[in-house]
């Protein structure tokens, strides 16, 4: 197997920031956020940061469903830019209905968050096969994201290691004196950045020819039929009951 050359991966990168734009940029800005509060020392402080990142971390699944959704459908550049700033403006609305003081916070902002963030990624899992017919498409695309998410993990627990070490060297070996805190620092870049980064390019970019694939292992249908989907259901049912009452809150 030939490995891809420096060149190559840089262009698949390049390639893949032309395709998520939106996403990218969207994890980009929760990284600064993260690494700015890491790096804050003190007591904690009321920060518009909270909101951004809050946000940041919904949007990434949320800007990914939008633009594989107009993928999938075939629709053109300018309904896809028009989807991914509904989906900023959605987040800017939510954004600002979470406390600068998150600390100090009731907790329900959080199983709030929380329970969007199943919603959001359940989006993802079945925004590009909505329709009838395309069950075989469904099941690989699914198959394609888990072991993304399981590969692009990996290799960045495994980046991270070496990376940590290097920088344990650095302050053992030559005294460089590395603050504790640059280790969270470099994991939540890593996470934020290049896992990010890595999983997007692994999407195939041909959704349709999903469903003409015959390598579905049985074990793993029968997994996500049968253990999967009944969790999928409990996790929407909690979720339109919540938002029903927030509905009758109002």
């Amino acid at each position: 197997m030939k490995l891809p050359s420096l060149r190559q991966v840089l262009q698949d990168a390049i390639h893949t920031f032309k395709r998520f734009p939106f996403v990218l940029i969207n994890a980009a800005v929760g990284t600064v956020c993260v690494v700015i509060l890491i790096d804050h020392e003190g007591p904690a402080e009321a920060t518009v940061l909270f909101r951004i990142l809050l946000s940041n971390i919904l949007g990434i699944p949320l800007l990914l469903g939008l633009k594989l959704l107009s993928e999938k459908k075939k629709w053109g550049k300018g309904m896809a830019i028009v989807l991914q700033v509904i989906g900023v403006a959605l987040l800017v609305a939510y954004g600002s209905t979470v406390p600068s003081d998150l600390i100090e916070a009731p907790a329900v902002y959080f199983l709030r968050m929380i329970f969007i963030a199943v919603a959001l990624h359940l989006f993802v899992a079945f925004a590009p096969y909505y329709a009838r017919g395309e069950v075989n498409g469904f099941w690989h695309y699914n198959k394609t994201l888990m072991l993304r998410i399981l590969t692009t993990l990996v290799y960045t627990v495994v980046l991270y290691a070496g990376l940590s070490l290097a920088l344990a060297a650095l302050d053992n070996l030559f005294g460089m004196n590395v603050p504790g805190k640059r280790y969270g620092q470099l994991w939540f870049i890593l996470l934020g950045l290049f896992n990010t980064w890595s999983f997007l390019a692994g999407i195939p970019k041909n959704l349709d020819s999903l469903e003409d694939s015959d390598d579905y292992p049985k074990g793993i249908k029968i997994f996500a039929q049968y253990i999967l989907f009944p969790l999928v259901l409990i996790y929407l049912i909690i979720l339109y009951a919540y938002m029903g009452k927030i509905l009758i809150s109002w």
